[in-house]
Parts: structure tokens; sequence; C-alpha cells
């Protein structure tokens, strides 16, 4: 109690620290559960039993759509069932003219400025209740439409159940992030909390030894030390659970991932919370008696003061062991098509190496302080070099929670290109060629008039159709599709397709659709359709017409990048050079509208997207960037959950170190009064206190960032594609360059206290 009395600032920190770390703690325990409940509701929100066509049951047609990048989950239904299959949280079928709205929908539908009430139209009857939610935020809208008006047939007579079931009830956006974040960060955690309950351990060591040579028993030292431990941890498991049990309902709406999450769905058990209570008082406990065992064994010792004992080599042991595991993984997954025999050592080798950071960092720091303290010139690097190696265990457990940080990030950071190199590639080329504003729309049924409205708003700058139409040389039965589209208008719409002419027939490059039949592009083509015979025994070729092209064929690699909207067949057809057979009809094709410059993002663009939903009756309108947004929503979820991991996990090291290194002033500060009152100026006395930082950060980090490189590396060769190439190296550099900077900057924090250590009353401690 005395030791906290007369310097309160390390213990406050440190209570802050282990306040900071439960909530970290408290926010993974309830993240999988979290995941669990969100994917029992969503396979609870899924059509999962059908019947044949005509029977009676639910006409369901599920659609997606975006309001300024919010997705929209839209459901045409029209029911046939008289009422006896209703959709999860809603009381009855919306009649055609009518919606049913989520609270969260209900409040934009019902702004005007927003235009979603012309995008979904019918009247409001209902409310979607929290069974038919994934999240307070989820906007879900379900609209009453006329038999005829249905985009399929698709009748459904149930929700839920074993056809949609999902792996552990947990969705796929986050049944990656749950074990990883958990695990991941669980140990430099664990690292950032045995630094706080350590906190302290020189100074300590010798009150308590004074008092063992005084004649008190070991029982009563360890009664000391345990409860200046629970006095410092205690209160930080207390204030961490009191904050997070009165913000988590408050911040889980707005938590980065789609609809957030029910606020009942992240309290904590009082079992939990009365385990913590016991469990980190306890952790803490036994740390500070294992790092008081000199004080049982020769206290003595302890008063006169002594430095680290030797380190021995076998530290480096648990290194060795990963390198070897992280070899034999590398080896294996170039060896076998089999990963897992390198899955098993890739997962030794991080434990290996995990442990291998904690007990090599005081070595290789002394080793570190000891060369440069003999090659660089000056006081203030000799006066830090011989404070390194003096005590390098207590100088290297400034930095052993970033080190893990940085090895742990560089993991999680690794799967960030798996991630990208799905579905979205498509997606992305095509954004990188036409730009991420541009709309894209099925169209279903054309509105001539809802369509000339479209073209002549201001906030439109060009619109372009694309209609399938299927071509032959005449050599055979059938031929590839092709996108028939006016070339002037495309031009528009993509500036960068200038081979488009009027007229002309733009080839795509012939391996965009290997298994097509090839087809003679250099002499007559026709346009035709496949029609049934009339026993519907076969399909028959029905000719439409020669194309009437004004030059020969040419050929675009950019039509490579146009897959998504083009479907990757033969190439483009101006409609001029098309039989009067073959000509567009109000069906069928793709609409393309460009925005006008300075509406992306506003709501000029959801004003042009309901006119485009209106003129195209489309089920889904995206934009170019709202598609991959979609496709990479697995990626973003990871994302943004792992960034705010990161972000967690800096606060926690930064208080920490903060709370070490003030710990630390405190301990050294009869050796800074004495360097002051002979002489020694401040300055110098600061700058030796950074570069006692440095000497610990950039080995420490410079090691774990190469270990993490190496094993994110390996990791990304088991996916048959990999490469220090496709590492993330700027999120990674970040991460370096934080773990590096923020030691610094809470030494930096702590050279104010220096100036009160300058008193020479302060010396009889």
């Amino acid at each position: 109690m005395t030791a906290i009395r007369r310097s309160p600032l390390p213990a406050v920190v440190g209570a802050l620290v282990v306040a900071l770390g439960v909530l970290v703690l408290f926010a993974g325990l309830t993240l999988y559960p979290t995941a669990q409940d969100r994917g029992i509701a969503g396979k609870a929100m899924i059509a999962g039993q059908f019947a044949d066509d005509g029977e009676p049951g639910l006409l369901e047609a599920s659609t997606r759509g975006f309001y300024r990048g919010q997705p929209i989950s839209a459901s045409l239904v029209f029911d046939t069932s008289d009422g006896t299959v209703v959709p999860p949280g809603l009381d009855r079928v919306p009649a055609p003219g009518e919606v049913a709205l989520s609270p969260a929908m209900r409040e934009l539908w019902s702004d005007p400025t927003t235009t979603l009430a012309e995008r979904y139209p019918g009247r409001d009857v209902g409310t979607v209740q929290r069974a038919g939610l994934i999240g307070p935020q989820d906007l879900v809208v379900w609209v009453g439409v006329n038999q005829d008006q249905m985009p399929g047939t698709r009748v459904v007579t149930g929700f839920g159940g074993a056809g949609v079931a999902d792996i552990a009830d947990v969705p796929s956006e986050l049944r990656l992030a749950v074990p990883l974040l958990v695990i991941g960060f669980l140990l430099p955690l664990i690292a950032l909390f045995l630094t706080v309950a350590t906190t302290g351990t020189a100074a300590r060591e010798r009150r308590l030894a004074a008092l063992r040579l005084l004649g008190f028993s070991a029982r009563h030292c360890r009664l000391i030390a345990a409860l200046e431990s629970t006095l410092v941890v205690l209160p930080g498991v207390v204030l961490g659970a009191l904050a997070f049990r009165l913000g988590a309902p408050a911040l889980a709406p707005h938590l980065p991932v789609a609809g957030g999450v029910w606020p009942d769905q992240v309290r904590f058990s009082p079992v939990v919370a009365g385990a913590l209570l016991v469990v980190l008082p306890l952790l803490g406990t036994m740390a500070t008696w294992w790092a008081l065992r000199r004080v049982q064994v020769s206290p003595l010792g302890v008063v006169r003061g002594s430095t680290d004992r030797e380190l021995r080599r076998w530290r480096l042991l648990p290194l060795g062991i990963g390198a070897l595991a992280l070899a034999g993984s590398a080896a294996a997954s170039y060896r076998a098509d089999d990963v897992t025999i390198a899955g098993v050592f890739l997962l030794l080798a991080v434990v290996a190496l995990l442990v291998g950071i904690v007990t090599a960092a005081p070595l290789l720091c002394r080793l570190t302080a000891t060369a440069l303290g003999r090659v660089l010139p000056g006081i203030p690097i000799q006066l830090a070099a011989a404070r390194v190696t003096r005590d390098a265990t207590s100088a290297a457990r400034l930095v052993t929670g970033s080190a893990l940080l940085v090895f742990i990030s560089g993991l999680l950071l690794s799967f960030l290109p798996l991630l990208e190199v799905g579905n979205a590639e498509d997606e992305r080329a095509l954004r990188t060629t036409v730009g991420g504003d541009l709309l894209v729309a099925d169209v279903r049924l054309v509105d001539p008039a809802a369509l000339e409205r479209l073209r002549t708003d201001p906030a439109v700058a060009a619109v372009a159709r694309l209609t399938p139409v299927q071509v032959s040389d005449g050599s055979g039965a059938g031929g590839p599709m092709a996108d028939a589209v006016d070339c002037t208008e495309l031009t528009d719409v993509i500036p960068t397709l200038r081979d488009c002419l009027p007229g002309g027939l733009l080839l795509a490059p012939a391996e965009l659709d290997p298994k097509s039949a090839p087809i003679l592009t250099s002499g007559p083509l026709q346009a035709v359709t496949m029609v049934e015979s009339a026993d519907g025994s076969r399909l028959d070729t029905v000719d439409l017409g020669p194309l009437a092209l004004t030059g020969p064929p040419r050929t675009s690699q950019l039509l490579e990048s146009l897959v998504p909207v083009t479907g990757g067949g033969l190439g483009l057809i101006d409609i001029q050079a098309l039989p009067a057979a073959a000509q567009p009809t109000d069906t069928g094709g793709t609409l393309l509208v460009r925005p006008a410059e300075g509406s992306a993002g506003t709501a000029e663009l959801e004003r042009v997207r309901t006119l485009l939903t209106q003129a195209t009756n489309a089920v889904t309108v995206l934009t170019v960037d709202e598609q991959v947004a979609e496709f990479e929503r697995t990626t973003e979820t990871y994302r943004n959950i792992t960034l705010t991991a990161l972000g967690c996990a800096a606060l926690v090291g930064l208080l920490t170190l903060t709370s070490t290194l003030l710990q630390q002033v405190r301990e050294h500060r009869r050796a800074l009064v004495a360097l002051w009152m002979t002489g020694m100026p401040r300055a110098a006395v600061r700058t030796a206190t950074l570069l006692q930082s440095a000497l610990v950060i950039l080995p420490v980090v410079a090691l774990s960032l190469a270990l993490g490189l190496a094993t994110a590396t390996v990791y990304l060769a088991l996916d048959g594609d990999g490469g220090i190439s496709r590492l993330p190296w700027p999120a990674i550099a970040l991460v370096a360059a934080g773990a590096t900077l923020l030691p610094l900057l809470a030494t930096a924090l702590t050279l104010p206290a220096l100036r009160a250590t300058a008193r020479p009353q302060l010396i009889a401690d």
C-alpha cells in the first residue's frame, strides 16, 4: 500500500491496461456466440423447403440492393398458400401493392429524398420483426407483387431447416475470423497482462528482501506481493467488466458487420465475469510470486544488487525448433499435393516461434547492446548500452508484447490476399476499366417512357444497353453468343472502348470462352436463334438474316475486363449490323448507366438507381463498387475486425509500455539523481533513455517481423500460388512501424517524469 500511495501513477496506468485488456478479452469471448446467433438467424430466414410449380406456396424472389453503401435485402412475394406460409418476422404476406419494412429500412423508405419508396413502391402494412432480421440495422423489405410480375416461379413452402445448414451455424464472413482473432491475439494480450502484473519487480524485490532480513517470513512477503498485485489487477478487472457491460449494448448495433448486432447478443454471463474476477488476479499473483523468487532464495543478494543471471543459449532452442518446423512446412508444401503435413509443421512452427520470441528477446537485447556499446561513441549510447546489458530481462519485457503483436499481425494480414483472389477478380478488373460508379442492371422488361426519363435526367451522363444475340458462320448448328449494342452509346458509357464502331464487330480474345464452338469470323456471319422442334426432341437453328458489317472484325483485349457485363461471349456487335429480326426487344439484356460527374455516392445517384429500376424492372441494380463489395464481403468483414483488434492491441500496448517505463524511471531514479548531481546534462540522460528503448525495440521487432514474413510466405505457399509478392506490404509495414514507434512514444511520454527525479530528497527511497 505504501508503494502505491507514494507512486500511484504506474498503478493507475496498470489498472487501465488491465481494464482495456479485459474489454478485449470479453469481446473475444462473445465473438463466437455472437457469430453463432447471427448464423442461426440467417439460416432461419432462408427459403429451405420448396414445392413444384402450380402447387400452393409462396412465390418468392430474393434480390440485393444498396443505398449509399448499405446492403438492402429486398424480396418480391406473391402468396398462393392462403396465408399458410409466412416468412420469418412477418405477421402476414404483403398483398400486391403492399410492403413490409424493417425499422431501419422504414426510416430510409419514409424519407422522400432517398427515393426508396419509388424503388420499392407499395402501402406500408407491417414491420419485419427480429425473427426476420440479422441485426437491428438490417435493411429488409418485402414487396407484394402480382404473379405475372414475379421474375421466377420458385414455390417456397418453408424457411430454414437442413436445406440451408451452415458450418456450426456461423456465417461465412465470421467463420474464418473467429478462431484467428481469439487465438492470435490471446498470447500478446497475456504477455502484456503479465508485463503489468510484474511491473516494479526490482523495487518490490528490494523492499521485500529488506523485510526478510528484518525477520519477515516468506509467507508474509508473498502475502504482501499478492496484495500489491491484486490492488492493481482487481480494480482493472472490475472496471473493464463494468465498461463492457454498459458500453457493449450501446455499441453493438454499430459494430462493423452487416446489419449490426443485437445488444443482448454481446452480454457476458455472470459465470464468466466471476471466473475472470478470480482467474486474472490469481494469474497476476502467480506471475508476481515467480518474479520475486529471488527474495525467498537470496534476499541478501537482492539488497546488494546484482545483474541478470547468465543468459544461456538454451533460450534460442524454441527459435531453432520453430525455424526447422517452418522449413519442414515449406518442403512438405512443395513436394506433396496434400498440405496436411505442411499444415501441421506450420502450426508447430507458429507455436515454437511465439515461445522463441519471448525466450530469446533478453539474450538478443543484451547481444545488441553489447555490440553497439563497443562500436558507437558518446556518453548517451554508452549509458543506454550499460543499462540494457545489466538488466536485459527487464529491458526485454518492454517490447515482448509488441513483438508478439507484430508476428501475429503478419499472419493475420496474410489472409487478406487469399480472400481477395476469389470471385471478385473479374469485378475488380471491370472496376479498373469502367470505374466504380457505373450502374449495372439486368433488364427484365423495358418501360420505354421510364427509359426516356432516365436518358434525359441531368444526373445521367450516358446509357447503353447490351442484348444477347447468337451468331453463326453457317457451317453448323447454332453458334456462340455475342452482345448487340449501340457502339456510339457504349463509347459514351465506356470512353476507353474506342474500337467499338457503328456497324462493326468487336471480337473478344479467343481464350475468353474456350468451351464455345469455333467460328470463322473472316467470312459471312448470320444472326440465328434456337427453337424447340414441334415434338420437343431437339433444338433447331433458325436463320434471322446476315450481319451487315461495315468493315472487317476487330479484336480488343479490353473486352477481357468486361466479362461481368458481357458474359464473356464472342464480342460486341453494333445494332446497325443486325438484321431486323434480330433487333433488341423489350426483354432481356443488361443496361449500363454512367452517372453524371459528382453524383457518385449522393442522393442523385440513388434517384438514378430508382429511375433505372423503374425503366428495366430489374431485380438488382448495383454499381461496380457495390458488386465488388458483395463479392468481398468476407474480406471486408475480416479486415474490419482485424483492424479493430489491432487498434485495441495498440492501445493496450501503449498503456502497458507507459506503465512499465514509469516504473523503470521510479526504480532507477536514484541512479538518475546521482548522474545529474555529478554534472551530466539532463538532455544526455533523456537521450540515453530513448536510446535504451531503441536498443531493445529494434532487434526484437526486426526479428519478429522477419519471422512473421517468413511464416506468412510459407502459409501463402500452401494455397498453391504462394510468393512473397502476395503479402500485404503496406499493412505489414504499418504494423511494424506502429510496434516500433509505440515504445518510443511511451518513452517520450515518461520523459517529463524525469524532472521530478532531479531532487536530491528523492534519493532516499
